[in-house]
């Protein structure tokens, strides 16, 4: 069993050993180099949690000592031959089309996915990043949502009536209140009903895979700045950017499809 196995792999599987210059290799195996820089791309993928061990002579010396056994395996699996095993063919094939996909698509993040564009994909889809206030309840059954819409409209209590009848454990202690959320944030129904409200406004029963819900809308949010969202809103921003990228090489292509023969 090697000497620290917690480090064999986390950093240096699939990666090649990159060329050394004379003088620049921190080790060599059977006369092939493991350089410097390869040490470096190693270290610096190493996990943040371990990072603090990798200051030190000893993680440097474990994390040297992995590739050191990569190198060897690899030797090793050259001279018996596995790279011609048909599933290592395949699995290597399969590794080299997720590193050409991977790698295309952060140069379409670098290239094409400018600061001009997400401004213009979020002018457009402005409505999307609105946000509501909303309280609901939920409950198994259509009748015993209208009879909670019934009782919310003759006056009862929306947060009282929620810690009442609604099934959402939840209510128990916020009164059905769900602060505030964007769109994309609930399922479909839901979301779809909510955002069509108006400010104290109590929908009808709708119904989503969790039960049938009677909303109620406190508050809404108009949508910020782009310079205002949080990181996640903007990280979705350039995932629909780069989406929307995705499509136009996919409608360029001239793509058959066979669906009939998906299943048995």
């Amino acid at each position: 069993m090697w000497r620290n196995q917690a480090f064999l792999g986390i950093a240096v599987l699939g990666m090649g050993i990159a060329p050394a210059w004379a003088g620049d290799e921190v080790a060599t195996v059977n006369g092939q180099p493991i350089s410097k820089a390869a040490f470096g791309q190693a270290l610096a993928g190493v996990p943040p949690q371990m990072q603090d061990h990798m200051a030190t002579l000893e993680g440097r010396e474990a994390l040297l000592d992995d590739l050191v056994t990569q190198e060897v395996l690899v030797q090793e699996g050259r001279r018996v031959g596995i790279e011609k095993d048909a599933a290592v063919k395949s699995r290597l094939e399969e590794a080299r089309r997720q590193i050409v996909v991977q790698s295309l698509l952060q140069k379409i993040v670098e290239t094409d996915v400018t600061d001009e564009k997400l401004k213009a994909y979020y002018e457009s889809h402005k409505d999307e990043f609105r946000q509501v206030r909303a309280s609901h309840i939920v409950v198994e059954t259509e009748d015993q949502a209208k009879d909670a819409k019934k009782r919310a409209v003759g006056g009862a209590d929306f947060a009282e009536l929620a810690k009442e009848v609604s099934t959402d454990p939840s209510a128990k202690e916020n009164g059905g209140d769900l602060g505030f959320f964007r769109k994309d944030q609930m399922v479909k129904p839901f979301a779809d009903q909510a955002f069509a409200m108006k400010v104290d406004e109590i929908s009808d029963p709708v119904k989503t895979e969790f039960g049938y819900h009677i909303i109620k809308v406190a508050e809404i949010k108009d949508a910020e700045s782009l310079d205002a969202l949080d990181p996640q809103s903007l990280n979705g921003i350039k995932r629909s950017v780069l989406g929307k990228r995705v499509d136009e090489l996919k409608g360029r292509a001239k793509i058959v499809t066979h669906k009939e023969r998906l299943l048995p």
